[in-house]
């Protein structure tokens, strides 16, 4: 981040880049031989029908426990991929075997013995390969059996789990307690033989130790830029400066990215262990505490920045004991002690233990929370809830059904912590894609001027980008609430299924992700074009020999071809059939040959000009004897709000075809220009001094050298006057009329002031004398008589 870096940084950047490049050619050597490791292992028809046998036992014998189902679900899972691939394989293979077959021709009697050894060659291939197909055939057929009899086992064991009644917990639980000397002997074999430590090759520990190394340098990083974006955001650190941050504080983020890519990679590695480890959960609790410190913190830091009054903080004590709870209950939860007796009954108090603590401490916590202004009239609201909920909670726990309580206690838990995430996600992306789309802060603007973005202008296709994020964003939140709240696997394929391969409305097909897929690639393929655009025309082309108008259509036609390849590009990303398009431009071709020439041409204007932007909403223009703001565009027809509030309604295909004038198109500015007449004699420095100062004193006036300077041109001298013009530049031409106006009254009053005066044409009349036809004298005239 350009705007962040300080004097110290700028001393580090080949350090930095040197030591990022020898984590890129480090874990680049390793991947061959990792990807060889994760490669699927090749199909054992004996080995996978006795685990299968196993598997298909244990659910006989009885209900198992849900982390053994689990790990059941995934080996059956893994099963089925490689039968697959095994039938895919044989099919392909028995397929070329025949052509080769084919390609010899029928048998003859008279055929020369190296056909006849090649024959049998291919016709005993063909068995062996026949035979595989029909093992793999035959464990797809058991594979999926057993995968609905997992389901329906899974059904049962939370119907089971969450409704199930243990009756004398507490004192199961205390008469099945180990010793101290058993629950040593337990634990220790407990922590040896289930950390998943033992499948770590030297291979996997070097990439364990690389990836915790660029976890914590890539948590310090973002910790920097963090806390400067704060420090640079705060509004009274003069005032009240910033009290320093612990260790801890500092600290949590590198933890967090450390271990969470730590504790993935464990997990990756440990997926086909047939029993479960701790050890990937133990480093996704830590990781778990230490964000949720981070978010705390991160909130009270920006609550500080923006309103100090209205910031919702808790005692950081009770809320760190809070966390460390629900941590290491996120920990327990996921222990499976079904083999160790003792440990399992021991767990069970633990979990316990923990459901009451997390609902007190959450009790205690809520009294002592500052809410927010805009919430707090929901104060009473809130805390009722929340007490109810904790109380209803622990009453469950009571009564005996555990399951039903802890599922209950993650669930909350789990909910509110993936808001507070949700909120962090998309805070990180209305600040880094909205900033540059208005050039909030130094590097958002030098990425700006990189991609060939005006400063003035407001790319459509940032605002894009963060659309589908944040789509995205909401998206995976909710299939993680979904997750949390019990959502199965099979269900999760099915919404998965639907967002992924789409599903049928009226004999179309839509699928969500490849939609947001296709807007995302046709948005950086606008960006690119743009990018190319501006390399064309500021250095490409420099250095060619082409005209200043053969550049310009090069770059221009350069735009459009690739605004329509990108255009073609997101279409097929987004699923839709190139032949769907040739039967709709095939009847289209049909209509306008029957008159629709003119609906097509405002059709197609409409969509030039939504693209290429020549108008916008807001705009002031003129079409011929039309005047006024752009109200509304669309595909047909373009709406224009005349002065007199007038609505005109005009074809698209008038504003592409004819000419037309848009006072507003790159930016607001604009000349004004007030014709002024003063009498012959005037002191003309004095006018021309006067008109300077009068439009230098108005604020709307552009002074500050991004535009001409305002000035005073003495034109002619003429009939009646000596004509002057005052020509200056406004910062908004759409109130070119009321500064004219303001500036005429200064002018006035000024000139009044001065003594110099606006003349007005005047004519003297010289009449000879009267016609004697046409007038008489008044006293030669006489009344005529009339009747008494």
């Amino acid at each position: 981040m350009i705007s962040f870096i300080t004097d110290s940084d700028r001393t580090r950047p080949k350090a930095f880049t040197i030591a990022f490049c020898i984590f890129l050619l480090s874990f680049l050597s390793v991947s061959p031989a990792y990807s060889a490791e994760s490669e699927m292992p090749d199909f054992d028809f004996d080995q996978t029908h006795t685990t299968l046998q196993e598997i298909s036992n244990q659910i006989k014998n009885g209900p198992i426990s849900p982390q053994k189902l689990e790990k059941a679900k995934q080996q059956v899972d893994q099963f089925a991929k490689s039968t697959t691939a095994c039938i895919d394989t044989s099919t392909a293979q028995i397929a070329t075997v025949d052509q080769e077959i084919a390609t010899l021709g029928p048998k003859a009697e008279n055929e020369t013995p190296e056909i006849g050894k090649e024959r049998k060659r291919l016709t005993k291939e063909k068995q062996v390969l026949q035979l595989s197909l029909s093992e793999c055939k035959l464990i797809a057929i058991l594979t999926s059996r057993i995968q609905n009899d997992l389901t329906d086992q899974n059904k049962a064991l939370q119907a089971a789990a969450f409704f199930s009644k243990s009756p004398n917990t507490f004192s199961k639980m205390i008469n099945s307690l180990p010793t101290p000397a058993d629950l040593e002997t337990l634990s220790l074999q407990y922590l040896s033989n289930q950390s998943g430590l033992q499948a770590m090759t030297p291979l996997n520990i070097s990439i364990f130790v690389i990836l915790m190394a660029a976890g914590w340098w890539l948590g310090l990083k973002i910790f920097q830029i963090l806390i400067l974006y704060l420090r640079f955001m705060r509004t009274d650190n003069q005032e009240n400066p910033e009290p320093p941050l612990s260790l801890r504080q500092r600290l949590a983020l590198p933890v967090t990215l450390a271990t969470a890519m730590c504790g993935c990679y464990l997990y990756y590695v440990n997926m086909a262990s047939p029993s479960l480890v701790y050890s990937p959960w133990l480093l996704f609790s830590i990781s778990l505490y230490f964000l949720c410190l981070f978010i705390f913190r991160f909130r009270i830091h920006k609550k500080k920045n923006t309103n100090p009054e209205s910031s919702a903080r808790p005692p950081a004590i009770r809320f760190k004991i809070l966390v460390s709870l629900c941590a290491l209950m996120f920990f327990v939860s996921r222990l499976d002690l079904s083999d160790y007796n003792g440990l399992a009954s021991l767990l069970i108090l633990i979990q316990s233990a923990l459901v009451f603590g997390i609902c007190l401490a959450t009790w205690c916590l809520l009294w002592t929370v500052k809410l927010p202004e805009r919430i707090s009239r929901f104060k009473k609201l809130l805390h009722t809830g929340i007490s109810a909920v904790a109380l209803i909670v622990m009453i469950i726990e009571i009564s005996g059904y555990k399951n039903l309580s802890t599922f209950l206690l993650l669930g909350f838990l789990a909910t509110f912590f993936l808001c507070n995430l949700l909120w962090l996600t998309l805070f990180a992306i209305d600040e880094i894609f909205g900033g540059i789309f208005l050039g909030k802060y130094q590097w958002q603007k030098n990425v700006r001027i990189w991609l060939g973005f005006s400063p003035q202008e407001k790319p459509a296709s940032i605002m894009w980008i963060r659309l589908i994020f944040r789509l995205l964003s909401w998206s995976v939140a909710l299939l993680l609430l979904l997750r949390v709240w019990g959502c199965s696997d099979a269900q999760n394929k099915i919404i998965m299924s639907y967002l992924l391969n789409g599903f049928d409305f009226g004999g179309l097909i839509f699928a969500p992700a490849r939609i947001l897929l296709g807007f995302f690639i046709f948005a950086c393929g606008w960006i690119l074009i743009s990018w190319i655009k501006r390399e064309m025309e500021q250095k490409w082309l420099q250095q060619s020999y082409f005209s200043q108008s053969e550049k310009d259509n090069l770059v221009t036609m350069t735009g459009y071809v690739g605004f329509a390849l990108i255009l073609l590009i997101g279409i097929s990303a987004a699923g839709v059939s190139f032949s769907n398009l040739a039967v709709i431009a095939g009847a289209l071709s049909v209509g306008i040959g029957f008159g629709l020439q003119n609906i097509v041409n405002n059709f197609v204007s409409g969509l030039i000009i939504l693209f290429e932007r020549p108008i916008k909403r807001g705009d002031w223009i003129s079409v011929g004897n039309t005047q006024g703001y752009v109200q509304k565009i669309s595909v047909r027809s373009t709406v224009i709000q005349t002065f007199d509030r007038s609505d005109v309604i005009v074809p698209n295909s008038e504003l592409i075809s004819h000419q037309v004038t848009n006072m507003m198109l790159n930016d607001n500015h604009g000349r004004l220009i007030i014709p002024i007449g003063v009498a012959y004699g005037s002191d003309t420095d004095l006018v021309s001094n006067i008109l300077l100062d009068i439009a230098r004193a108005n604020d709307k006036v552009i002074k500050d050298g991004s535009a001409p300077a305002p000035q005073v041109l003495f034109l002619a001298f003429g009939d009646n006057s000596l004509n002057f013009e005052l020509r200056c530049y406004l910062t908004n031409i759409d109130q070119g009329m009321k500064v004219k106006s303001t500036i005429n009254y200064e002018i006035d009053r000024a000139f009044r002031k001065h003594g110099i005066s606006i003349p007005f044409p005047q004519r003297d009349l010289y009449i000879k004398e009267f016609p004697a036809t046409t007038i008489r004298p008044a006293a030669e005239e006489k009344t005529p008589e009339k009747d008494i």
